[in-house]
């Protein structure tokens, strides 16, 4: 019956995982398409700034510096790590903060907004740029930058990698390792230090694969569970089972000695019937 248990409690652990990992990746799928969507509606609506606008088109210090509250409050809410506002050439009319630079590649104007995942001085860059539009022209662009380490997830929860072949672009988790992505996916196992992960893909970020780390910390506590509940019931059953044996077996032996010892009755009756008979005679002699 236990063995039975067991192929049904694994066949239950096995579903029970499974759904449990269909959760997490979405989890983590979902923590990477938030970040992407809030750079890429931050740069959509800083390129639609009427100052903004403005600004670019003329080349206009002072009408553009109007939208940079707008750009400080990106930085300053965590919202961004970098934006840049350029004219059509790629030349940086207002950055926040100075020191950090695009590719030149990177601050021409796309045809449509477009996030991409940069290197950036040595860290990962989740990078929105957004054409500004004058009427049908494109006079501009605005690129809005968070770095990856940023979405860093709580204890226990997935996090992010984003890899090219064997090669890991950015990660949201610290010590992740630059190569053996290819293995590590091809295995679903990936371990990082003292940690244990379970890989799952978790979509793309433009030409670029994202994959879910899934600590196995987090799938071990209803297997143990499960297993525990199911020896502990196997331990109680088995002392039921031991115990009801042995109260059996001492009844038997209680009533196997009990039947053994004469009645006294039935003994005394064997052994004083026949002097009673000779008595009664002997009290009536006339008596037949």
């Amino acid at each position: 019956m236990w063995g039975t248990g067991g192929v049904l409690l694994a066949r239950r652990l096995d579903d029970q995982q499974e759904a449990v990992l269909a959760a997490l990746t979405a989890a983590a799928r979902t923590q990477l398409s938030e970040a992407e969507a809030l750079v890429r509606r931050e740069a959509v609506l800083l390129a639609q700034d009427a100052s903004v606008v403005e600004g670019v088109a003329r080349h206009d210090w002072a009408t553009l510096a109007r939208g940079a509250i707008r750009v400080r409050s990106l930085t300053l809410d965590g919202h961004a790590d970098l934006v840049v506002i350029a004219d059509g050439g790629g030349v940086a009319l207002a950055q926040i903060p100075q020191t950090l630079r695009l590719p030149a590649a990177d601050v021409a104007p796309p045809a449509d907004t477009v996030v991409t995942l940069r290197a950036l001085e040595g860290q990962p860059y989740l990078l929105a740029r957004a054409p500004v539009r004058s009427g049908d022209d494109t006079v501009g662009l605005v690129a809005v930058a968070r770095r990856l380490d940023r979405l860093q997830p709580v204890s226990g929860a997935p996090a992010v990698a984003l890899v090219a072949g064997d090669r890991l672009l950015g990660a949201t988790l610290a010590g992740a390792p630059s190569a053996g992505w290819s293995a590590a996916g091809a295995t679903g196992r990936l371990t990082i230090g003292d940690q244990r992960f379970v890989l799952r893909p978790a979509g793309r970020l433009g030409d670029t694969a994202a994959l879910a780390l899934i600590p196995e910390r987090a799938l071990a506590g209803d297997r143990r569970w499960l297993w525990t509940l199911l020896a502990t019931s196997f331990t109680l059953a088995a002392a039921a089972a031991i115990t009801a044996v042995l109260l059996a077996t001492r009844n038997t032996e209680g009533r196997d000695g009990f039947a053994g010892v004469p009645r006294a009755s039935g003994g005394l009756g064997g052994h004083l019937g026949a002097p009673h008979q000779i008595n009664v005679r002997r009290a009536h002699p006339h008596r037949r």
